[in-house]
């Protein structure tokens, strides 16, 4: 892994560290100025199951109901992800 990918992996660890911690406010040290998350809210309940063997996580699955995903997205965001992310 290069010196940038190893870099932006820490980064991006770290950011999750500071999410699970619910530190909302060191989540948008995270961000430049200007940076932006969509600025949506949708509510989405969701469930992840993990299948264990011998104390190690050999399958995990999230699933959620993807029409409340879709009817809260913004229209900008529903082209976005049709059009293949591009």
């Amino acid at each position: 892994m290069s010196d940038r990918a190893t870099e932006n992996r820490k980064l991006i660890e770290g950011y999750w560290d500071v999410l699970e911690r619910r530190d909302f406010e060191g989540c948008g040290a995270y961000f430049a100025d200007g940076g932006v998350s969509t600025g949506e809210h949708v509510a989405l309940p969701f469930v992840s199951v993990m299948e264990l063997r011998d104390a190690k996580i050999t399958r995990w699955w999230d699933y959620f109901n993807l029409a409340t995903l879709l009817d809260g997205a913004p229209q900008w965001w529903l082209d976005h992800i049709a059009s293949g992310y591009r």
